[in-house]
């Protein structure tokens, strides 16, 4: 995606509007045939509205031909229409769901709208998109970083729209992913990070202070993610406090409290909840 796979239209186009594709599909006419054939020629010349025009024919003779949408969503994207070719490339997937180039064209353009209305700031809008690419069956395989990014993204964007419970839905779901903590090692700490802060606006100190505790333990993460990892202790201790787990809360300050680089605006209430923790 981020080298303009769109580019290829042109000169690859041909190769998967052959009969093979769309596996599901009932042989077409000569006369579908035909346009299709005058549709491929015209790409090759890269006389794309005239591709376009011929694709439409097949629609009039064939309006469930599947190719068709197809080859009108790829030129679309080509031309970034995004979202009218969304509308082909969905036509296309419902007429055979388990096409696999008919997926990751939906996914590419699922993931290109979902970047266009994030940068935008449209929240809501990046959202639809994203959840609709993780919804896309095999996604998680066919395009792995596309999939990984629309999870973050899910997540960050429900958090900005105060939901944190289903922010963490959707990082839950990145830490899921088969050997994110080596792979992404920096990102499955930064997630920890994130998902304990959201139940903590849930009030849910318990799960709060079991994921801050997640990060104090996690691989290298006093060399590789200082500031946090002193943070962490803090926060642990703060969650266990509210958890009523006295003990673990005074364990957790009390070696926040002697980390050289503990934040000095943070210092004043640890040693309050240090002294709430010993007067309980």
């Amino acid at each position: 995606m981020k080298k303009n796979w769109h580019v290829l239209l042109v000169s690859t186009l041909a190769l998967f509007l052959v009969s093979g594709l769309f596996l599901n599909a009932e042989a077409p006419s000569k006369t579908v045939t035909k346009l299709m054939a005058k549709a491929e020629k015209a790409l090759k010349k890269s006389k794309v509205e005239k591709a376009l025009e011929y694709y439409n024919k097949v629609l009039v003779e064939a309006p469930e031909y599947g190719p068709a949408y197809y080859g009108i969503a790829r030129v679309q994207a080509s031309q970034k229409l995004f979202a009218e070719a969304l509308t082909n490339v969905e036509k296309a997937s419902k007429l055979d769901a388990e096409n696999a180039q008919t997926k990751e064209l939906l996914i590419n353009v699922l993931y290109q709208m979902g970047k266009d209305a994030a940068g935008k700031n449209m929240v809501k809008k990046s959202n639809e998109m994203f959840e609709k690419l993780a919804a896309v069956p095999g996604v998680d395989s066919l395009k792995p970083k596309m999939y990984l990014e629309a999870l973050y993204s899910l997540g960050n964007g429900y958090g900005m729209l105060k939901n944190p419970a289903k922010s963490i839905d959707y990082f839950k779901k990145v830490l899921a992913i088969p050997g994110i903590e080596t792979s992404d090692k920096k990102l499955a700490f930064q997630l920890l990070y994130k998902v304990g802060l959201n139940y903590y606006q849930l009030q849910n100190a318990k799960e709060s202070c079991s994921y801050f505790e997640k990060m104090i333990t996690f691989p290298d993460a006093e060399t590789e993610n200082a500031n946090l990892f002193v943070t962490a202790h803090y926060l642990a201790g703060l969650n266990a406090n509210l958890a009523k787990d006295l003990t673990k809360s005074s364990d957790y300050l009390r070696k926040f409290l002697a980390f050289p680089t503990a934040s000095a605006q943070l210092l004043p209430l640890a040693n309050f909840l240090m002294g709430t923790n010993m007067m309980t």
